[in-house]
C-alpha cells in the first residue's frame, strides 16, 4: 500500500463517524474518504439481501451534489457476470463499463442514467463469504485504473467489512446487556440471586440480589462461607451443610429449603439450588448455584392446608350435625309427649330441664352447620350498615361498661345475607373482644369497600386493643373447637361459626393479631343491589276444620319416624310411614293416594325431594311439609314454596302445619 492510501486511511478511522456513530455513519465517513481519495463521482455500499438473489444500496455518497441516498436494488439476474467477477475477485477494475463483458448488462438499468463510464469495485467478505460490494464509479467516460488505486480500493472493502463487523458486535452486546438486565430484573422479582464458591481458594461470590433477601442493602455480601452460615436458622445449618457435603460425595446436585434470618430478625424460607463441578481426577472445584425467597409460597401453601382441612372439618362437621339434629328431634318429640302424659310435678320439671339442654345442643348443632356452609336459611338482600346500627344496644349490654364502642358505618352496604346471621357473626366477635380486654379496652367496628378483580366488597373490620393471638394458635382459629378460652368460657364454635357463614355467602375472613395489641378481623361479602328485605310467605292452603287425613311419613330415622307418627295419630290422621325413597314411590305407583306428606330431604334411594315430585305430578292437590338439616340448595326450585321445617323442631311446629291442611 502507498504512503498516500495509508494516510488516506488513517484519516478515515479517525474521523468520529467511523466509531461513534454507528453503521450509517461509518459507512458515510468512508464513502466521503474514498471519494476524494480516488476522485471518483460517486462511491456505494450495497448489501447482498434475499437470499442473495439482489443487492441493496445501503449508502450511496454523490460527490458532485454532497448528498446521500440509499435502497436502490439490482438483480442478481440482471448481470450475472458482474456478480461472479465481484465474488471470484479481490478487485473488479472496469475501465469501460457501457463495453466491459462483466458490467455492460448493466448499462440501460444503471449506467447510461447514472452516466457511469468506469468503475472500481471491492467486495465485502463477512464469514468467509460475499455478502456485499464497494462501488467506485467515475463520470468521465472511460478510465484507466492505477494499481495503487486498485490496492486502495480493496483496502476499502476491508475496512467496509471491518465496519459491519463492528456493527454485529455492537448489536450483540447491546443484546447481550439487554438481556442481562432482563435478567437481573427478573431475579429481583423472583427474589432470587446466584452465587458461587470457590472450594480451592474458599473464595464466594455473591450477586448484588443476595443482600435484600436478608433485609440488607443491594450489593451487601457476606465475606465468607462462615458468614453466610450465621445468616441460616440455627435449626437448619446442620442440614444445609449436610446437603453440600451429599452433593460433593455424589458428584452432583443438591437442592434444599432452609430458613433464614433478616437482620430485623425476621425468618423467611429459601429455596437453595448448586450444582459441583469436579476436575478430571474427581476433586471438588467449585459449586454454582442460586437462592431463591420462598417465603409468599410457603405462606400460600400453608394456607391452601389449613383451608383444606377447614373443608374437611366442614364436611363433618355437617354430617355430625344433621345425625346428630335427627336424635335431638327424637328426644325433643318424646319429651313433649312424655309431657302431654306427665301428671306428676316433678317429672315436668325434669322433662323441661331435659327439652332445654336440647334447645342449647340445637344451638350448636345449628353453629356446625353455619361452619359447614349447611345453614337451610335462603339469603336475602341485607343492608349491613342498618344491622350493625341495630345491634347497638345489644353490644352495649355484652360488652360492658369498660370496654368503648366505635362504630363507623357512613354508607349502605347491600349484601345477600341472613341477618340474623349477620348479627351472630358481630355478637361471636364482639364476645371474643370482650374476653381478650379484661380490664376494658376499645373495640371497633368499620365498613368500608374493596374491590379485587371486578368485584365490589362490602369491608367490615373489627378491631380490639386487647391480649392478642399467640402465633401458634392463628393458623387454628377458625377450626370447630379449637379454643384458648378455658372449658367453662368457650366451645371454640364462634369463630368456626363466622368462617363458614363468611364463606356460605362468597365472601371470606381474615386474622391478624399481635400479642398485647390486639387483633382484627377482616370480613369480605359481596356486595349486591338494594332489594326488598321481607321475603314472600310461601303459599299455605287451608281446608275446613275437622277434617282427617292420610300422611304419608318418609324419615329414615326409627324413632324420629315413630314420633312423627304418633303426632301426626295424635292429631287424628291415618298414617303410612317408609324409610326408603324407592319403596315409597313403588307404593304410590300402586295407586296409593294420601292426602298429605311429611318427608325428609334426604333418605335411602330416591330423596324425599324425588318422590314428592313424583306424588305431586299423580296427586296435584297433596299437602307437603318438608324436614331438614341442610342448605336450600338441597331443595328443587320446584319445591321453593313448600313449607319447611328444620331440625330440631317442636311438636307445636308439626301440630301448626297438620292444622293447616
Amino acid at each position: 500500500m502507498s504512503r498516500d492510501s495509508a494516510e488516506v486511511l488513517h484519516r478515515l478511522v479517525r474521523d468520529p463517524r467511523w466509531y461513534d456513530g454507528g453503521l450509517d455513519e461509518a459507512l458515510r465517513a468512508l464513502t466521503e474518504a474514498s471519494s476524494r481519495a480516488l476522485g471518483t463521482s460517486r462511491v456505494s455500499v450495497w448489501e447482498l439481501v434475499e437470499g442473495g438473489s439482489s443487492i441493496r444500496c445501503a449508502c450511496l455518497y454523490d460527490a458532485e451534489s454532497g448528498a446521500y441516498q440509499s435502497g436502490a436494488r439490482l438483480a442478481v439476474e440482471d448481470c450475472p457476470a458482474y456478480f461472479q467477477a465481484i465474488a471470484d475477485a479481490r478487485i473488479v477494475a472496469v475501465g469501460d463499463a457501457l463495453r466491459d463483458t462483466r458490467t455492460r448488462g448493466l448499462g440501460p438499468g444503471y449506467l447510461e442514467p447514472n452516466r457511469i463510464g468506469a468503475m472500481l469495485d471491492a467486495p465485502i467478505v463477512l464469514d468467509g463469504r460475499m455478502s456485499g460490494v464497494v462501488c467506485h464509479e467515475s463520470r468521465h467516460g472511460p478510465r484507466d485504473w492505477s494499481e495503487a488505486e486498485r490496492a486502495l480500493a480493496a483496502s476499502i472493502g476491508d475496512l467496509a467489512a471491518l465496519a459491519y463487523q463492528s456493527e454485529r458486535r455492537r448489536l450483540a452486546e447491546d443484546a447481550l446487556r439487554c438481556r442481562e438486565q432482563e435478567m437481573r430484573l427478573a431475579l429481583e422479582a423472583a427474589r432470587v440471586a446466584d452465587w458461587s464458591w470457590d472450594m480451592q481458594t474458599q473464595q464466594i461470590r455473591w450477586s448484588a440480589e443476595v443482600g435484600p433477601l436478608f433485609g440488607r442493602p443491594k450489593g451487601w455480601q457476606p465475606a465468607d462461607y462462615e458468614e453466610y452460615l450465621a445468616l441460616i436458622h440455627p435449626d437448619d445449618r446442620a442440614s444445609l451443610m449436610r446437603a453440600v457435603q451429599e452433593a460433593i460425595d455424589g458428584r452432583g446436585d443438591y437442592y434444599i429449603e432452609h430458613r433464614g434470618l433478616t437482620l430485623a430478625g425476621d425468618i423467611r424460607w429459601f429455596q437453595c439450588r448448586g450444582r459441583v463441578a469436579f476436575d478430571e481426577g474427581g476433586q471438588a472445584l467449585a459449586i454454582t448455584g442460586v437462592i431463591a425467597d420462598h417465603t409468599m409460597r410457603r405462606e400460600l401453601e400453608s394456607r391452601l392446608v389449613r383451608a383444606e382441612r377447614l373443608e374437611s372439618l366442614g364436611r363433618l362437621a355437617g354430617g355430625v350435625a344433621h345425625d346428630f339434629n335427627n336424635l335431638l328431634s327424637a328426644i325433643m318429640g318424646s319429651c313433649e309427649l312424655l309431657g302431654l302424659q306427665a301428671r306428676d310435678e316433678q317429672m315436668r320439671e325434669r322433662l323441661s330441664v331435659i327439652e332445654r339442654a336440647v334447645d342449647r345442643a340445637a344451638g350448636l348443632t345449628g353453629q356446625l352447620l353455619a361452619f359447614s356452609r349447611q345453614l337451610p336459611r335462603p339469603p336475602r338482600p341485607v343492608n349491613l350498615t342498618e344491622t350493625l346500627r341495630s345491634s347497638l344496644e345489644l353490644l352495649e349490654r355484652v360488652l360492658g361498661e369498660d370496654i368503648r364502642l366505635d362504630v363507623h358505618a357512613p354508607e349502605p352496604a347491600w349484601i345477600l345475607a341472613d341477618p340474623t346471621q349477620l348479627e351472630q357473626i358481630v355478637i361471636n366477635l364482639s364476645v371474643n373482644a370482650r374476653d381478650a380486654m379484661p380490664d376494658g379496652g376499645r373495640l371497633s367496628f368499620r365498613l368500608g369497600e374493596q374491590v379485587r378483580e371486578g368485584v365490589a366488597y362490602a369491608e367490615l373490620v373489627v378491631s380490639d386493643t386487647g391480649s392478642g393471638i399467640p402465633p401458634e394458635s392463628l393458623e387454628r382459629v377458625f377450626e370447630p373447637f379449637y379454643t384458648t378460652k378455658t372449658a367453662q368460657s368457650g366451645t371454640g364454635l364462634g369463630l368456626a361459626t363466622c368462617h363458614g357463614i363468611v364463606n356460605q355467602y362468597g365472601g371470606r375472613i381474615t386474622v391478624e393479631s399481635q400479642l398485647g395489641q390486639g387483633t382484627t378481623f377482616r370480613i369480605e361479602l359481596p356486595k349486591t343491589l338494594p332489594g326488598d328485605a321481607t321475603p314472600p310467605e310461601p303459599a299455605s292452603r287451608f281446608v275446613e276444620s275437622g277434617r282427617r287425613h292420610h300422611v304419608l311419613v318418609l324419615e329414615d330415622d326409627p324413632d324420629l319416624a315413630d314420633i312423627l307418627c304418633e303426632l301426626v295419630q295424635r292429631d287424628g290422621h291415618g298414617t303410612t310411614h317408609f324409610t326408603n325413597g324407592d319403596a315409597a314411590m313403588a307404593w304410590l305407583a300402586e295407586g296409593h293416594s294420601p292426602t298429605a306428606m311429611i318427608s325428609d330431604v334426604v333418605l335411602e334411594g330416591a330423596r324425599g325431594t324425588e318422590v314428592i315430585l313424583s306424588a305431586q305430578q299423580r296427586l296435584p292437590d297433596i299437602r307437603i311439609l318438608l324436614i331438614t338439616g341442610y342448605a336450600p340448595e338441597a331443595v328443587p326450585t320446584a319445591l321453593s314454596d313448600v313449607p319447611m321445617l328444620t331440625k330440631p323442631f317442636r311438636s307445636d311446629q308439626v301440630h301448626r302445619w297438620l292444622a293447616s291442611i
